[in-house]
């Protein structure tokens, strides 16, 4: 088995808090995806409402 690589940071705040979860992912990119996730909800990007699309 290979051992999974080191996440590289994003923001110190969700570092912080995803930290604690890091041992629930068995590979690093389900754990990138996992702080995109975190990153996404706290950004100031309007949101995009489809039915105005």
């Amino acid at each position: 088995m290979v051992n999974p690589r080191q996440a590289n940071s994003t923001l110190k705040l969700i570092d912080e808090y995803c930290r604690y979860y890091t041992n629930l992912f068995s590979e690093v990119r389900s754990f990138k995806a996992f702080t995109h996730l975190h990153a996404g909800i706290i950004s100031d990007m309007p949101l995009l409402n489809w039915g105005m699309v």
